[in-house]
């Protein structure tokens, strides 16, 4: 007799638990399949609207509903924490390389960035904008928006005619155009004020180095390729918007044909200062820049991020 009345209250609580399980199940799905509102489900179940809430932060904390986030593209969360712990980023992705091209590289790259701008970018803000091909593919994988009082300012720029990438003014214009914004253009050779002398509230930063091939002032069309050992033998590794500097984050004065509108110490007054890019040869460039306080947010591939980690 105990035997059977310890079984009925056991398949009691069972069918108990089952039918809150349930009813979690049906909460989960009036939320987040049929798209109602807390209130309205709480007008059709006869609960409160506070239980509703309830019910739905049980559901997650009890995995009746899981939530997957599907990102643009694959990361390498290891080496993300990694670097993490050790610049203390604003924000920080390492794209896996998957044996990529250059080519396929820089658009896993500018698809990452553009899809994280999709979440920043909101109406009013001025965004700085440097040059590269990071920038570039970033640009060309942007979404269309009409945001109210959007300006794109041209952070840098190449004297007229020259450089083998687009420059910094395409991709002003070009931003600006798909933003529903403005754009104000760098002319040689004043370096003229921002627009209403406001502050740049996001800059995208592209960050050179000085391999052959990958050196952004000689892409650019800012300095000739003969002048890049006499920078390696300052302890030059790269530049930002045609600031050079060392791996160390000491900034060094150099000489070339760049016009910029910002220094180094209005570049590090920017709030958010977002450096793309990858291959393992960016990895001292991004390092140096991280030091020098130029940038402060980045997306990366993995290989420059391997290289960043075992020279800190």
């Amino acid at each position: 007799m105990l035997e059977s009345l310890a079984f009925y209250s056991w398949t009691m609580e069972e069918n108990k638990d089952q039918a809150h399980v349930g009813l979690l199940a049906r909460v989960a799905r009036m939320y987040f399949q049929e798209g109602l509102t807390q209130a309205e489900i709480a007008r059709k179940t006869g609960y409160s609207r506070p239980t509703i809430s309830r019910f739905l932060r049980e559901a997650r904390q009890e995995r009746v509903v899981e939530i997957h986030i599907h990102e643009p593209v694959p990361r390498n969360t290891a080496l993300e924490q990694a670097l993490q712990e050790r610049f203390n980023l604003k924000y920080l992705r390492v794209a896996k390389s998957q044996a990529q091209t250059e080519a396929q590289m820089l658009s896993t790259l500018g698809i990452q960035a553009a899809w994280q701008l999709d979440e920043w970018v909101v109406k009013g803000m001025v965004i700085g904008i440097g040059h590269g091909l990071a920038l570039t593919t970033m640009v060309g994988s942007l979404t269309p928006r009409g945001l109210a009082g959007i300006h794109v300012v041209q952070l840098i720029a190449a004297p007229p005619g020259k450089g083998a990438q687009p420059d910094g003014a395409a991709l002003a214009q070009r931003m600006a155009r798909l933003y529903g914004g403005q754009a104000s253009l760098l002319e040689a050779p004043a370096r003229p004020a921002l627009p209403g002398e406001r502050a740049v509230d996001l800059a995208l930063l592209g960050i050179g180095g000085l391999e052959p091939g990958h050196a952004g002032l000689v892409n650019s069309g800012c300095m000739e390729p003969e002048g890049l050992p006499a920078l390696a033998q300052l302890g030059v590794v790269g530049d930002v918007c045609g600031i050079c500097f060392r791996l160390d984050g000491s900034l060094v004065e150099t000489h070339h044909d760049c016009i910029t509108r910002l220094d180094a110490g209005r570049l590090q007054r920017i709030p958010v200062r977002l450096g793309i890019a990858g291959g393992a040869g960016k990895g001292l460039p991004c390092l140096g820049a991280l030091h020098a306080g130029l940038v402060n947010a980045l997306i990366v591939d993995e290989s420059a991020a391997r290289v960043m980690l075992n020279h800190s």
